[in-house]
């Protein structure tokens, strides 16, 4: 199954490698392909332990919210699950495949699926609102009308999304539907330990310290584009390289492509030619962002999957 899963995943990482090549003959290959020879090398580092730091953050704030429902595992085994997971977001619509790391959890602590899956819609749910702020912000110092009509968008879904996990009736609704097949009547039970997880997650007290530990994931997220912006010599302010890149991705996530592969890299080809720069120079600080962000992740996700299944072989 994990050699089945590995294949996927390189299967799509060899599609976007075509994707991206042909994105830099459509705008240009000899001058995008100078662009990256253009870059800084001091900052390409930088770029890397900042994103880094982006999984770090993002890891200890999943630790926090397991411990809000009780579950422990010894640090080290958490931070391969955690890390482990983001080897199949790229290969699944929204992300979703970072629901392997509740299979995981329960081999480590005995926990039920339905009890951690919870989590994972919670985690993109405090994304959602800590982007949203954020670029409510960087929107404020540079006002891009794509960027308000993003965040109109995801913000209703995201409202409507807390007032939904937050409702037992609805839960209670899924149990009863599904306890009439028998084939699914067995999982029905689940539901009730889903909405009890989503009541612990959304929480105002769990929540609001969760969102807190989320201000500086997507700060530092935001740093290492910054970083791509200024190892390519493009002189955006940190404000004016967040929005955009912000909203590129926001893009992305309603498209519900897998790893919002094309729509996230052509929206921020756009707007980039929309704020003055040249199609080969905003195409290659597309994909060099997309490769500092969405492929680092992927990259260091195969290799600690890699170790947490050796260790349970």
């Amino acid at each position: 199954m994990a050699d089945h899963l590995f294949n996927k995943v390189y299967m799509f990482a060899a599609a976007a490698a075509a994707i991206y090549i042909a994105i830099i003959i459509l705008t240009g290959a000899g001058t995008t392909v100078s662009q990256f020879y253009l870059i800084k090398a001091e900052y390409i580092p930088l770029i890397i332990i900042s994103q880094l730091a982006v999984l770090g953050l993002r890891a200890m704030r999943n630790r926090f919210l397991l411990g809000a429902i009780g579950i422990s595992i010894a640090f080290w085994r958490h931070i391969l699950i955690y890390l482990s997971a983001l080897a199949v977001v790229v290969i699944t619509p929204g992300g979703a495949g970072e629901l392997v790391r509740a299979q995981f959890i329960k081999k480590e602590s005995g926990a039920p699926i339905p009890t951690t899956a919870p989590l994972y819609f919670v985690e993109r749910f405090l994304d959602i609102i800590t982007v949203l702020a954020v670029m409510f912000v960087s929107l404020a110092f540079f006002p891009l009308w794509e960027g308000f009509v993003v965040a109109g968008i995801i913000l209703p879904v995201a409202v409507l999304f807390y007032v939904l996990a937050r409702n037992r009736a609805v839960f209670d609704g899924f149990a009863k539907f599904f306890g009439r097949f028998r084939l699914v009547k067995g999982y029905a039970a689940g539901f009730g330990d889903m909405h009890h997880s989503f009541s612990t997650f959304l929480n105002l007290q769990v929540a609001g310290r969760a969102w807190l530990l989320s201000l500086p994931v997507w700060f530092m997220e935001a740093v290492t584009v910054y970083l791509v912006f200024v190892s390519l010599g493009v002189d955006f302010e940190f404000a004016h390289s967040t929005v955009v890149y912000f909203t590129s991705l926001g893009a992305g996530v309603l498209s519900i492509i897998p790893g919002g592969l094309v729509v996230t890299e052509g929206s921020m080809i756009g707007l980039l030619q929309e704020e003055g720069l040249a199609l080969s120079t905003a195409a290659a600080v597309a994909l060099l962002a997309r490769m500092s962000t969405l492929w680092l992740t992927t990259i260091v996700g195969i290799i600690a999957a890699r170790i947490l299944i050796a260790s349970y072989e």
